[in-house]
């Protein structure tokens, strides 16, 4: 009776070590076994899982990231875009990253950045690398192709100035918007040929009329005067 009950525990532990994809070793033939994990058992019994094939065209990109770009804190990044195609009628689907070295690997994927283009994260200072991974996906094959890198310069933020003569936003090199629209802060704010932001009133800009409040925010999904303004500011006429 307590040779059955030997074996049958070397038994069950055997079985564990084979659901915890753990590596078991024959010692009389001295070679080790790998026992997969039961999802990658899954993946290979699935037919419809994607398997990577080596002999499937890679993308090509068309478009490539390059050179540097820098933002301010509290601003609005412009957008980074990468494409790429294929020819074999398979479809191109996108994955970015940002890295804190120079270097298209080993980065951190961006949650929902998902298409040809990114808007970089401007939240903390620094110097940062975005990369894209385009993969051909074509029945049940993938094939990848990263893109090269484009560094990404986060710069302080401005701060608000007054003088004798209005505001004005000047960043830590002394330089300041002209001639512009600026979004700071989740607000867009439009400056003068001197540096000077406008507010109070009317504002008329090419073809549009905008609104700029007191603290000369721009005016947006709101009515004033009996006038509406949609989301990019605008009067509708």
């Amino acid at each position: 009776m307590k040779k059955k009950i030997v074996v049958f525990a070397a038994v069950c532990a055997l079985g564990i070590s084979a659901l915890n994809g753990c590596s078991s070793t024959d010692k009389e033939q001295g070679e080790t076994a790998t026992v997969s994990t039961a999802s990658q058992v899954a993946a290979l019994d699935d037919p419809n899982a994607l398997k990577a094939d080596p002999n499937l065209e890679k993308p090509t990109f068309t478009a490539d990231l390059s050179g540097s770009v820098s933002f301010h804190l509290n601003e609005e990044a412009s957008t980074l875009t990468a494409e790429a195609t294929v020819n074999n009628g398979g479809t191109v689907s996108y994955q970015w990253y940002v890295n804190t070295v120079n270097s298209n690997g080993g980065g951190t994927p961006i949650e929902g950045a998902t298409e040809s283009t990114c808007i970089p994260q401007i939240t903390e200072e620094g110097i940062f690398y975005y990369y894209v991974v385009a993969t051909n996906t074509l029945d049940t094959s993938v094939s990848k192709t990263t893109s090269s890198t484009i560094e990404v310069q986060v710069l302080a933020a401005g701060e608000w100035l007054q003088d004798e003569t209005g505001w004005w936003y000047r960043y830590a090199d002394g330089s300041y918007p002209t001639s512009c629209w600026k979004k700071i802060n989740g607000e867009w704010y439009s400056f003068n040929e001197h540096g000077y932001m406008r507010s109070n009133g009317w504002y008329q800009e090419g073809e549009n009329w905008y609104y700029l409040n007191e603290d000369g925010s721009m005016a947006h999904d709101t009515v004033i005067e009996g006038y509406t303004i949609d989301s990019n500011g605008h009067w509708i006429q």
